[in-house]
Parts: C-alpha cells; structure tokens; sequence
C-alpha cells in the first residue's frame, strides 16, 4: 500500500512538472516546485527524527516483526518472512522459538529435508536485517543523497522555468 500512495504522488508531481514544462504554465511550474521541496522536507525531517530516536525506531520494528509472526495465516506476510529468512539464513526475530510450534521450513538450509529442530538457523532475523542495514549503510547513504541532489536539480530547473516564463510576459507589454 505504502510503495501504491508513493508511485501515486510521484506520478502526480512528474505530470505537474512535464505539463508545466511543456505548456509553460506558471501555476503548474510553481506547484511542481512546491510539491518538490514538501517531499523533500518531508525526507529532511524523517532523517532527522530516524536519527534522534533510533533506539525507539529500532524497538518499534522489532516488536512489528514479532506482531507480524502471529500473521502466519496473511499470504503476503507469510511470503516476505520466507524470503527474508531464505536470504538471510536466519529463523524468526530473535531466533526459532519465536514462531512457537509452526516453524517454517525456510529455517532451514534448503538442502537439508525434513527441517527438524537440529538444522534451523541460529540467528534471528532481527540482528540479521540490522547487519544488513549497517553493512549497506554507505550505498543507502549515497542514494538518499542522489535522489535529493535530483530533487533540488528539478527545484532549480521549475524555477529557473517559471521565471523566464515571467521575464518573457514582461518583454511582451513593453
């Protein structure tokens, strides 16, 4: 749902700009301009609070992985517990005993059958997915960066655009 609202507004602003470009319509140029720089405020002030309270962010998401286990019967949960426990050779948050009796068999090595107790992996998830985040924090880093520097780019270009606009309609009444 969240990447569906995402690609939405996305779209939404692209159109704004595109059509503002193309027409060189003022009111879009500025909306276009004005959506840009909420969004990136928007990611300014989340940076911001993930930064201040990463140790309440990091509790929320472990106590959210450990409320998603007891979703087994949700297809899509399900799915992305298999997945992340198949990549990252890890079983449940903190370790097996947190699916309780159900233990999946993407605990286990996908050579070994049957998946029995003995074989499932000993970490958790939790620590797995933090390393992960730790290790990619540098190629994480660099993407938040491009993606802004991209946003101001298309700052600068919309109002570089609806002033020249401006200029241009004043050049016309003299």
């Amino acid at each position: 749902n969240v990447l569906i609202v995402v690609g939405t507004v996305t779209m939404v602003v692209a159109f704004l700009g595109c059509m503002g470009a193309i027409k060189e319509n003022k009111c879009l140029l500025l909306s276009f301009f004005s959506l840009l720089l909420l969004i990136l405020l928007i990611e300014v002030t989340a940076a911001i609070i993930l930064f201040f309270y990463e140790k309440q962010v990091t509790n929320y998401i472990k106590s959210d992985m450990k409320q998603a286990l007891k979703h087994q019967n949700d297809t899509g949960i399900m799915e992305a517990w298999n997945r992340i426990q198949t990549q990252l050779h890890c079983c449940g948050v903190s370790n097996d005993t947190d699916w309780g009796d159900a233990v999946p068999n993407t605990c286990c090595p996908p050579d070994v059958n049957p998946c029995t107790s003995k074989h499932y992996f000993t970490k958790g998830c939790f620590g797995q997915v933090q390393m992960w985040f730790e290790s990619n924090f540098l190629l994480l880093g660099i993407a938040v960066i491009c993606v802004s520097i991209i946003q101001v780019l298309g700052m600068s270009f919309a109002m570089t655009m609806y002033c020249q606009i401006c200029n241009n309609y004043k050049s016309y009444d003299n």
